[in-house]
């Protein structure tokens, strides 16, 4: 089972422009509640950058060579468009890495707060 944002169906993602969260913004954001982010990211994104999820995450791993560049400096990002749940039941993000020539995929599980949030994968919106 899984949640996209319609929102993000059918962009263009190979000339999508990626944005990612200041470290102070990602700072701000460590510890909280991942409705509080997303509520963030709304309030200061919604207007201007769309919330990619699972779709963009499965097009840069099919696409890794056409994948921006931001996101091949070996941290982990994840798609909060999207909400999957895992065969356990548990509800879960989908998160990427890349290593050397290739993303390694899998999910971030909010309720493990041994990891820190990864950066958010937001997508600029443009205008015609």
């Amino acid at each position: 089972e899984y949640t996209v944002n319609p929102d993000t169906q059918n962009i263009d993602f190979e000339n999508a422009k990626v944005f990612t969260l200041s470290k102070a913004e990602q700072k701000a954001l460590e510890g909280k509640q991942l409705h509080e982010v997303a509520e963030y990211l709304i309030q200061h994104y919604g207007n201007t950058h769309h919330i990619p999820g699972i779709e963009y995450w499965e097009y840069i791993f099919k696409n890794p060579n056409q994948a921006p560049r931001e996101l091949k400096d070996g941290k982990y990002y994840i798609c909060l468009g999207s909400i999957l749940r895992s065969t356990t039941g548990h509800w879960v993000i989908p998160r990427s890495r890349w290593s050397d020539s290739w993303f390694y995929i899998d999910y971030y599980w909010p309720g493990n707060y041994q990891d820190p949030l990864p950066s958010v994968v937001l997508l600029e919106k443009y205008f015609l």
